[in-house]
C-alpha cells in the first residue's frame, strides 16, 4: 500500500472523515474532539447503543459497547488521546466481507456472528461462522464505486445492512483496509470448528499460493498459446 492507503489502516477517524467527503454511507459515526463535544452531545441520539472504535487499531482490538455514561466516558477518553471515535451499533446478525483488487472482486463471504445477549464484533476470533457468498451486482457496484471515490488500489470491506434491508439494497461501510487476511474457504471434511481450522493454517504459505495464483491469472494473456 502507499502511505496513502496506509491511512485507512491507522486511523480510524482519518478513514471516517474520507466516508463523509465521499459520501459513502455508514452508521452514524462521529469523531469527537475538545472542541466539538458539546455540540455532538447536544444532538446525539442518547437512546442508540454505541461503540468506542480506538483511532488506531485492527482485528477488533479495543473496540467495546459503551455502557456507562456517555459524556462522562467520552471527556475520559479525551484526558488521554486528541480523537475519540463512535460509532452507532446496528442491529445486525452478520456483516459482509467483501476483497476487491484493481477494479475487480476477488472474495466474499459474510460472517455470522455467535449469538449473544450483548454486542460482539463479527471477528472470527470472536466465534463468528463464515459462509462464502455470491454478491449481487448492485453491491458489485457499490463496491467499485466506493472503493474508485477512496481512491485504492486494493480494499478490503466490512459491510453491514439494517435489519429491515432485506433485500440488502442500502449497503453501509463499517471500515475498509488495504491490508488484510482473507479468511480461508471451508473445509467441509474437517471435524475442526472454524476458529480452530482457520488457525490451523499456516498464513504465509496460504497467502503465497493465493498471490502465485494472482499473478499466473494476469500473466496469462502474455503467454504464447
Amino acid at each position: 500500500p502507499s502511505s496513502y492507503e496506509i491511512n485507512f489502516w491507522e486511523n480510524k477517524s482519518f478513514m471516517h472523515e474520507s466516508f463523509n467527503s465521499a459520501k459513502i454511507k455508514s452508521p452514524k459515526t462521529y469523531i469527537v474532539e475538545l472542541n466539538n463535544i458539546d455540540s455532538i452531545l447536544a444532538t446525539i441520539d442518547l437512546s442508540k447503543l454505541w461503540l468506542y472504535k480506538p483511532n488506531h487499531s485492527k482485528s477488533a482490538i479495543g473496540i467495546i459497547q459503551i455502557k456507562s455514561n456517555l459524556e462522562n466516558f467520552l471527556r475520559d477518553k479525551l484526558k488521554h488521546t486528541r480523537q475519540v471515535v463512535i460509532q452507532e451499533i446496528i442491529n445486525i446478525d452478520k456483516d459482509c466481507r467483501i476483497i476487491l483488487i484493481n477494479d475487480k472482486v476477488i472474495l466474499q463471504y459474510w460472517r455470522n456472528k455467535i449469538e449473544s445477549s450483548e454486542w460482539v464484533p463479527t471477528s472470527t476470533s470472536s466465534g463468528s461462522k463464515v459462509s462464502f457468498m455470491n454478491y449481487t451486482k448492485s453491491l458489485e457496484d457499490w463496491v467499485l464505486d466506493a472503493t474508485k471515490k477512496l481512491n485504492l488500489r486494493s480494499a478490503a470491506w466490512d459491510i453491514v445492512f439494517d435489519v429491515n434491508d432485506e433485500k440488502l439494497e442500502n449497503p453501509m461501510a463499517l471500515e475498509v483496509s488495504p491490508i488484510y487476511y482473507p479468511n480461508p474457504r471451508e473445509n467441509y471434511n474437517s471435524e475442526l470448528t472454524y476458529l480452530k481450522y482457520k488457525d490451523s493454517f499456516k498464513f504465509d504459505t496460504y497467502l503465497l499460493n493465493e498471490f502465485i495464483t494472482h499473478i499466473e491469472e494476469k500473466t496469462s494473456v502474455w503467454k504464447l498459446k
